[in-house]
């Protein structure tokens, strides 16, 4: 009688990041590092106040930050001899793989699509495809989740830090 532990073992082996699962993430570090370098070409400060560089600089950190500390966790996953799920492990399903290329995706276009589409509405679309394809939630609560956070994200930055955010599409709608 078999007590499981070949189907354990099976899922731990599953569990463990492919190959290309660790090159994903690795292109979205190196994003973020060109990000990191593009965003200190322009101001961090401007007379005692946020320059335009400040946020893009802070985005490409989070994206470099992040996609570092994946891309970590993944190798060592794949590098443990013992094969044991580790906690911190990519899950490698194909409906995680997948969302995996739903959120690369995102981090890519998102930057390419900030200045012509501005940040509103580049904001609002790329977030709008988290909620709504990678989370797969409801439109309603995705629309507002959105909604809300690009609205903050403008009041905060725009109106209260006076970082000039890209205005794109809606120039002539938004002052």
């Amino acid at each position: 009688m078999a007590d499981g532990s070949d189907s354990a073992d099976a899922a731990e082996t599953s569990a463990r990041p492919t190959r290309w699962e660790i090159v994903a993430l690795a292109l979205l570090l190196l994003l973020g590092i060109v990000g990191i370098v593009a965003a200190r070409r322009h101001a961090m400060w401007d007379y005692f106040e946020p320059g335009p560089g400040l946020f893009p600089l802070a985005t490409a950190l989070l994206v470099a930050g992040s996609a570092a500390l994946a891309v970590g966790v993944a190798v060592r996953a794949r590098l443990r001899a013992s094969g044991a799920a580790d906690e911190g492990a990519m899950p490698s399903s194909v409906e995680d793989r997948s969302r995996l290329l739903i959120y690369a995706g995102i981090a890519i276009l998102w930057p390419l699509a900030f200045e012509p589409m501005g940040f509103l509405l580049s904001s609002a679309l790329a977030l709008l495809a988290a909620f709504r394809i990678g989370e797969r939630m409801a439109w309603l609560p995705s629309l507002l989740f959105a909604a809300g956070s690009v609205l903050a994200g403008w009041l905060l930055f725009e109106r209260m830090l006076g970082v000039p955010l890209p205005r794109g599409l809606l120039a002539g709608i938004i002052s």
